[in-house]
């Protein structure tokens, strides 16, 4: 796995899914759902790399209407009051594995270290594509209901497409560009 051209990539949200599956009914099931990248920026500089990126927390996607409604609740993500989930990297650093990007990952207003391992990497005529996994603790950003009928962790994937920009270092963040 190389590493990409240096620049400013703007995640195309209409060509990157995040899935998730996880476990309910005491781990006797498996639950399959996706939330929406909102807006995102990877920013590369050699060996070097920054994300930011915004999640709209209310399009989680489950296909089961009843249980969409409730994780959008004020038992689970309170969306109505957290419309986003948000992640800030701080490090990154090449593994065996890929790359490892450490930040802090917002949900429900309360920010925990979170890792993404980047396994796919790929940089083409200006447009990047990279399919990255977590594992994702509820617990520890306070999201505590239905402890045993809902899985504590979530098994995320990663499937972004990301565009070359021309914004200078005064660009505006994603989290500011999902503030409005």
């Amino acid at each position: 796995m190389g590493t990409p051209a240096s620049g400013v990539y703007t995640v195309d949200p209409s060509r990157s899914t995040i899935t998730f599956t996880t476990k309910h009914m005491f781990g006797l099931g498996t639950v399959v759902g996706a939330f929406a990248v909102h807006t995102a920026l990877i920013t590369v500089a050699g060996e070097d790399a920054t994300v930011e990126a915004v999640i709209d927390a209310a399009s989680v996607k489950t296909d089961q209407q009843r249980r969409d409604d409730h994780v959008r609740s004020k038992a689970f993500l309170h969306t109505e009051e957290h419309p986003t989930m948000d992640f800030v990297s701080d490090s990154v650093r090449r593994t065996e594995d890929g790359w490892l990007v450490g930040g802090v990952l917002t949900v429900r207003g309360q920010g925990n270290r979170a890792e993404f391992l980047v396994h796919e990497v790929d940089e083409r005529d200006g447009e990047l594509t990279a399919r990255a996994t977590a594992t994702i603790d509820r617990y520890a950003h306070g999201v505590t209901a239905m402890k045993g009928m809902a899985g504590r962790r979530l098994a995320l994937v990663f499937d972004i497409t990301a565009v070359a920009s021309d914004r200078d270092t005064g660009r505006t963040t994603a989290t500011q560009q999902a503030r409005g």
